[in-house]
């Protein structure tokens, strides 16, 4: 069997994904690899009926997974125990942490609001993996996905085998008691009190650096600088990965052997440090590889059996999803063995065709790349266009940072006198990398927005990239441009796209509203909810709020993959219409701003007005009667119609024939821009209206309703918020009119998808 536990690495996955996904494509897939399989790589009738085997295997693995996933805690408990055993987060006016619940014996999540600074030093203090406390408070259940193609924390954290997020009343370190601890308990404050350390002694960037690279927590890092990395495709050297743990158990080898030891011991010890060291960096899925295949590696070394690099990589692979099921829909887990599959395959018949450094690192960065562009475009929906370029810079740079930072850690322990001029030189070299990383995350077009592919362009992804390498290795360059057809193909599927839709986008306490036509002949926005500001103490701030335009309309937009929006409506200056803005035109760029006439801008709407003056995007302000039109979707501006004491009835209003239906957009219009409106307009048939003011008791009067005579309503509010809407007044005078009403906080985005004069509405949540 030797070279060929790859097609066992693959049919264990096939084999995964046809219990957990229930699907029959995945067992048509198995059958053309294996018919495959007998014609090219000539397998036997015995290895076919293995492959066979470890197909069912891994589908009764995947059913047993499933079928104990479950949770053994009622949700109506109130007094919990609980041991704080996992990964433990103080930032601001927050804890957040993984702990048991005892004794229920799962997993859960603490989400904990600190309401002093002194609480906070005490939590930071006291609270560590060991620790076990009672507590009361609640338990609820964890968000799903409220917008397409949204992250669905309650399916992550299923995945983890936690289902509660406890909400304590109360947590107060004094009542907590330290427990004796198993030796992987241990592991893990030994980890903590690392973070904990390099957090307390070295310098914020270079503290955030050792963190990453030391102990692979990444949460230390600057947003802003993670987000450079990021554009330039080299975040992955803040991960520890294949690379971190080749250089460190070189340096530890290199070490015993110095120390008199014999090759043998050195290697013994290797293979007993290896699974503590994955535990100190916080068990992650590419450091778990990269630890399994050394230990096969050192194994075969110690013990006399030889197994290639590509049968090593597949029997980890095999390894780990033996152990933990779900873990393949870890982007780490993916992008790792994507990475490292297809770079020890082209040392075969690839890399040896180029002689110098320079071009061997450009063909190893460009290897990564391409293998690595299905996962980056299914989860992340971009890619870097100067990764390249930027991985032959970065790379070589952290392998020196790495071993210097592991030196100065334990220098530094050891006295921090001398460790100084150490800290000194790390601190320069991080801080000037950090830098590079932003000037040319700065480039244009540094990263490119493709969208989400769907299942028939990942299959396509999956056969063009082999494909390519196994032409590349025939010194056919044109190779190289296989995967361009995929590519190409998902960036044309908008301009062929028949169908169009608009999206209620659930952005909070707030309103968005996107609205794409057929073929991409027109991308709007209109609004882009935002958050109002509050005062805080300075010790509550984190790193980075949640920002509405930022955090979630930039992750959707990209994920169909837009780029522009040709119209950016900003209907009135309040934040949680215009708040957004910014954070989301730092992301996706708008051809034209769009902001209501007789109103001054002031406050927030003055720094829109400053962002796009640097950006060169020109800015329009609109009354009653402009409009445009684009093939068979008209739309025209009815409102604002003079100056307005209220600013809510200054909005922007829009009436838009779209998908065979008549639209009313709203803004925040209030009675008082009613009544005008109807003294403009008359009797006015719409189809669709969205709701003034969020549902507000100030808007949506009668004599409106019965203007507009609306056949469905849609209403964008917050889940839970703070003012009530929208109020039952509201929802009672739409009832007594007969309206079907779609509301944001119970229904999530709400989505009409039309074609010609034909249309459908659904909602994100059932």
């Amino acid at each position: 069997m030797k070279g060929k536990l790859f097609y066992f690495a693959v049919a264990s996955l096939l084999g995964l994904l046809s219990a957990l996904e229930e699907s029959i494509l995945f067992f048509g897939l198995f059958v053309c690899i294996g018919i495959l399989l007998k014609k090219f790589r000539n397998f036997t009738k015995a290895q076919l009926y293995l492959l066979l085997c470890a197909y069912f295997i891994f589908i009764g693995i995947g059913h047993l997974s499933q079928a104990t996933n479950m949770t053994r805690l009622t949700g109506k408990e109130k007094d919990i125990a609980i041991y704080f055993d996992g990964d433990i987060k103080i930032e601001g006016g927050r804890l957040t942490a993984t702990v048991n619940a005892i004794p229920a014996g799962e997993k859960i999540v603490v989400r904990h609001n600190i309401e002093t600074w002194q609480e906070q030093e005490l939590l930071k203090n006291r609270i560590k993996p060991g620790v076990a406390c009672k507590i009361t408070g609640t338990l609820d259940v964890p968000d799903e996905a409220r917008n397409p193609n949204a992250f669905n924390y309650r399916t992550y954290l299923s995945r983890q085998g936690i289902f509660w997020i406890m909400k304590p009343d109360s947590l107060d370190p004094r009542m907590c008691r330290q427990q004796h601890a198993n030796l992987l308990t241990r592991l893990k404050r030994v980890r903590h009190e690392g973070i904990q350390y390099v957090v307390k002694n070295f310098p914020p960037e270079t503290a955030a650096a050792s963190s990453a690279l030391l102990f692979g927590d990444q949460t230390l890092i600057d947003p802003g600088t993670y987000e450079a990395y990021k554009k330039t495709g080299t975040v992955h050297i803040l991960s520890i990965s294949g690379l971190h743990v080749a250089l460190l158990s070189g340096m530890i080898y290199a070490v015993c052997l110095r120390t008199g030891m014999t090759r043998e011991k050195a290697e013994t010890s290797l293979i007993l440090f290896l699974p503590v060291y994955a535990v100190l960096t916080g068990l992650s899925p590419p450091v778990n590889r990269a630890v399994i295949m050394m230990m096969i590696y050192l194994c075969g070394k110690r013990f006399g059996f030889k197994i290639g690099p590509v049968d090593a990589v597949s029997l980890a692979f095999i390894l780990l999803i033996s152990v933990d099921a779900f873990a393949i829909y870890e982007p780490g887990l993916q992008l790792s063995f994507c990475v490292t599959f297809s770079l020890l395959v082209s040392t075969r018949g690839i890399l040896p065709k180029f002689k110098s450094f320079l071009t061997k690192s450009a063909a190893i960065s460009l290897i990564a790349q391409i293998s690595s562009l299905p996962v980056l475009l299914f989860f992340f929906y971009e890619f870097s266009l100067i990764s390249v370029i930027a991985n032959a810079v970065f790379v070589p740079l952290f392998s020196a940072i790495l071993p210097l930072v592991i030196v100065l850690l334990f220098l530094h322990l050891a006295s921090s006198q001398l460790a100084d001029p150490l800290l000194n030189l790390a601190t320069e070299l991080i801080s000037a990398s950090n830098r590079l990383s932003e000037i040319i995350a700065a480039f244009p077009m540094s990263d490119f927005t493709v969208g989400k592919p769907g299942i028939f362009l990942m299959l396509l992804y999956v056969c063009a990239i082999p494909a390519s390498f196994l032409m590349w290795e025939k010194r056919k360059l044109l190779a190289l441009f296989i995967p361009l057809f995929p590519l190409l193909l998902q960036c044309m599927i908008p301009y062929i796209n028949p169908y169009g839709k608009i999206v209620f986008i659930d952005i909070g306490q707030g309103d968005s509203i996107y609205i794409q036509l057929p073929y991409n002949r027109g991308n709007y926005l209109v609004d882009t909810g935002g958050r109002i500001p509050f005062q805080t103490e300075q010790w509550k701030k984190q790193r980075e709020d949640f920002e509405p335009g930022k955090d979630i309309l930039v992750p959707y937009l990209k994920s169909i993959g837009i780029r522009n929006i040709d119209k950016l409506i900003l209907t009135h200056g309040d934040m949680d219409h215009i708040g957004g803005a910014v954070g989301l035109l730092a992301e996706i760029n708008a051809r034209e701003i769009v902001l209501p006439a007789f109103v001054q801008p002031e406050g927030y709407e003055r720094n829109i007005l400053k962002f796009a003056q640097q950006r060169n995007i020109p800015v329009k302000f609109v009354s009653a009667g402009n409009r445009w039109k684009e093939g068979k979707t008209s739309f025209q501006i009815v409102s604002p119609m003079g100056r307005s004491q209220d600013k809510n009835d200054g909005s922007i209003v829009i009436l838009a024939n779209a998908g065979g239906k008549k639209w009313l957009f709203t803004g925040d219009l209030g009675f008082e821009g009613e009544t005008r409106f109807i003294d403009e307009y008359g009797q006015l048939d719409i189809d669709v209206l969205k709701v003034g003011h969020h549902g507000s008791r100030s808007s949506s009067s009668d004599p409106f309703l019965k203007m507009v005579k609306p056949e469905i309503a849609v209403i964008s509010a917050g889940e839970k918020n703070r003012y009530g809407h929208p109020h039952t007044e509201v929802l009672d005078r739409l009832s007594d009119f007969g309206v079907k009403t779609y509301r944001t906080d119970e229904n999530g985005a709400v989505i009409y998808t039309f074609k010609g004069q034909d249309g459908t509405f659904s909602t994100q949540l059932p």
